[in-house]
């Protein structure tokens, strides 16, 4: 069975292409893009997790390690701005269909019945 997810990640990527006119080396970039935010907010994560523990030598290499990783996600984005518009768009589409999903879940009717047990219906006997 085919979920909807599915069907939403291949019509996203089959828009990109004829948006963006991405070649190969654009998508290239925004794969690259996504990775270097990716072990950015890693290296942060970890910057935070040595400072909470009291590790002050190592929250400073980590912290290093990740302005190296901003710096160059940065200069990925300045150089190859193809990824950075790609990766929103995909995000903001994503994003958008997350929404109308939730919305169109919300008005879901999920209970059709309900049962009562001997107790809670002796309780109701005695409300009424």
């Amino acid at each position: 069975m085919v979920r909807p997810l599915v069907l939403v990640f291949t019509a996203i990527a089959f828009t990109v292409t004829p948006i963006f006119d991405a070649s190969v080396e654009a998508q290239g970039g925004a794969y690259a893009t996504g990775v270097l935010v990716l072990m950015s907010s890693a290296a942060v994560a970890v910057t935070l997790s040595a400072h909470r523990r009291g590790s002050r030598r190592g929250a400073i290499a980590f912290g290093l390690i990740a302005l190296v990783f901003f710096y160059t996600t940065i200069a990925n984005i300045v150089e190859r701005p193809d990824g950075i518009r790609i990766a929103a768009f995909f995000i903001s589409a994503i994003v958008l269909t997350s929404m109308v999903s939730r919305v169109f879940r919300s008005t879901e009717l999920r209970v059709t019945g309900v049962e009562l047990d001997e107790l809670t219906q002796s309780f109701m006997v005695e409300w009424h």
